[in-house]
């Protein structure tokens, strides 16, 4: 009677620790998917799909919130930066604004292709590449910044954007569009940067 006494205390304390290790990981689990609305003071979208990257980085994509009209972007998922937005990442997607964190760094191709309720948007400061055609359809877009650090601009990026009028180039020198030199005083002012970017130089852009 007491050894079988014993065997069963000895059942329950053993399930007593194992329900304490599930709680302790299910609080750090829940810890790292609110850390980022607990340092930026924002929730993050649900139903954005993240990949990870072989650097340890996260990509994001729309996943199953193309219907959702403000978007917001987390700077971390599961503790890991997100960088990149990745190929036709939010294509058609009904969105008319969206929060970009400044962790990411590359738009990849059609990123924001067909977002055509899209009115406005802000490129993050660290962006170095903004893909082929990754604003094309945009016809709601109305203006644009492009960050000083971007130093590659695939082509088509904005075509078919009909309301976009002003282009702002934080850093508008060093522009060869088509192996066509661009000069400082052109795009200096956002309208005719517009033009030249839509119509007249629709191909790649870098800046050397």
């Amino acid at each position: 009677m007491k050894k079988a006494l014993s065997i069963l205390l000895a059942v329950v304390l053993l399930c007593s620790i194992l329900l304490t290790g599930c709680n302790e990981d299910t609080k750090t689990e829940q810890t790292e998917t609110t850390s980022t609305e607990e340092e930026t003071g924002f929730t993050a979208t649900e139903g954005l799909e993240y990949n990870l990257n072989d650097d340890d980085t996260y990509s994001v994509s729309v996943g199953t919130a193309k219907s959702i009209e403000n978007i917001i972007i987390p700077e971390t998922y599961n503790g890991k930066p997100v960088t990149t937005l990745l190929y036709k990442a939010f294509k058609d997607a009904k969105m008319k604004s969206i929060t970009i964190p400044d962790s990411i760094k590359n738009l990849r191709g059609f990123a924001f292709s067909g977002c055509t309720n899209l009115t406005s948007i802000t490129i993050p400061a660290n962006v170095t590449s903004i893909g082929a055609n990754a604003f094309s359809g945009c016809a709601s877009l109305t203006s644009i910044t492009i960050p000083a650090n971007v130093t590659s601009i695939g082509a088509n990026a904005f075509k078919d954007c009909d309301m976009l009028t002003k282009v702002t180039f934080v850093n508008a020198s060093g522009w060869v569009a088509q192996n066509s030199r661009i000069f400082v005083e052109l795009l200096a002012d956002p309208s005719v940067a517009a033009q030249y970017i839509k119509y007249t130089y629709p191909g790649s852009w870098v800046r050397k």
